[in-house]
């Protein structure tokens, strides 16, 4: 009878050691680091494909109301002297997705340039890929 006891006593010592990891992991998911420069891709620190999109108001006393202008996607790399560095590789504008539509039977390239390519996926997904990177977002999502 004694060794039930410690068992049960051994089984509600792991369930809350399971619950106060759980709690941990969840204030850790809280503290997740992003670059908040006004990328879509904020907590990708790595990324080396950088998604940035710019909006017209064409009310200029709402700023509340954008329009999307262009989705712009930055190449970060190693410089010679290994800074990190970045430069524009592909600007898309709004009319160039929106040309495109929401294709049914595959993912459809928008634009492509130096190395990177902006795709529009079946579910109306916009797709950046470069350097053996992919970033799905939701158009109107994220920012964007």
């Amino acid at each position: 009878m004694n060794v039930w006891k410690r068992i049960s006593a051994l089984g509600l010592a792991v369930m809350i050691g399971v619950v106060g990891v759980g709690a941990a992991a969840a204030d850790d998911a809280e503290d997740v680091p992003m670059i908040e420069d006004g990328r879509v891709n904020a907590w990708d620190i790595a990324a080396p494909v950088i998604v940035y999109c710019t909006f017209e108001y064409p009310d200029e006393d709402d700023t509340d109301l954008g329009v999307l202008d262009t989705v712009d996607l930055w190449s970060i790399f190693l410089n010679e002297d290994d800074a990190v560095q970045g430069s524009l590789a592909l600007q898309v504008t709004a009319e160039d997705i929106a040309a495109v539509g929401v294709p049914t039977d595959e993912n459809t390239v928008i634009a492509s340039d130096n190395g990177v390519s902006l795709y529009r996926g079946t579910d109306g997904n916009l797709i950046a890929v470069g350097s053996g990177y992919t970033f799905s977002w939701e158009l109107g999502a994220q920012g964007c």
